[in-house]
């Protein structure tokens, strides 16, 4: 896969054959353009990912501190197990005296305010806390290589060549800028639009009522209130 440097050297030769010369824009500047499209569409779309793991703990009302880097939380699990999003709220619903069940964790609550997790039923036993969180990546330097779905370069090739073009030659690059923004879109289409699972192919609504996988909970879901408990332990 391209690193920073073989971008830079593609996107230049696409302004090579755009303006028929590369004298207008350094390598400094095409990789600030490379850097601040792959952050913003990570930050954009929250699919550049990271695992983030820990050993769960054997007491009631704990709950856990996960990484404050983290834009989102794509999936929990606990011994290799995945857990269901609910609020506080809905776990109150349930049983009205969550506080004091230990057990099998089903679900998992977070606060992304605050940066907390927590797993209920509590753990009764010490397994793995895995989860899969969405980030906005460091800068690349000219030797590192994009992380996916952005590896292949293309989507941060043409996207730089048509924001380039558009912002230099007095508006006499538009055209073309706005022809390397279409493929833009198309690549960036592809990335984006979400893919048919096997289980969601196959699977009738009324089948798959209760078998919450997929995206976790949204911008807008309620905050948790973590005053509600009480000596609550954190680790």
């Amino acid at each position: 896969m391209p690193d920073l440097s073989t971008i830079r050297t593609n996107i230049l030769a696409h302004l090579l054959r755009e303006a028929g010369t590369t004298e207008w824009w350094t390598s400094d500047t095409v990789d600030s353009v490379i850097n601040f499209l792959y952050r913003t569409l990570a930050r954009q779309f929250r699919n550049i990912k990271e695992p983030w793991s820990r050993t769960s703990v054997t007491t009631t009302n704990t709950i856990y501190k996960i990484p404050t880097k983290f834009l989102a939380v794509n999936e929990c699990t606990w011994d290799g197990e995945s857990l269901d999003p609910r609020s506080i709220y809905e776990i109150k619903m349930m049983d009205v005296r969550w506080r004091e069940r230990g057990g099998h964790p089903t679900y998992y609550c977070l606060d992304y305010r605050e940066g907390f997790i927590l797993l209920w039923y509590f753990p009764s036993s010490e397994k793995i806390i895995e989860i899969v969180g969405s980030v906005v990546p460091e800068n690349l330097s000219a030797s590192e290589v994009p992380s996916s779905p952005y590896a292949n370069g293309l989507i941060l090739e043409t996207g730089s060549v048509s924001f380039i073009l558009a912002g230099e030659g007095g508006g006499q690059n538009l055209e073309r800028a706005s022809y390397w923004y279409d493929i833009f879109t198309g690549e960036l289409a592809e990335i984006t639009r979400p893919k048919m699972s096997m289980d969601h192919s196959l699977r009738s609504i009324e089948e798959k009522r209760g078998l919450r996988r997929g995206p976790r909970y949204p911008d807008n879901y309620p905050i948790i209130n973590w005053g509600i408990l009480p000596k609550t332990r954190i680790f």
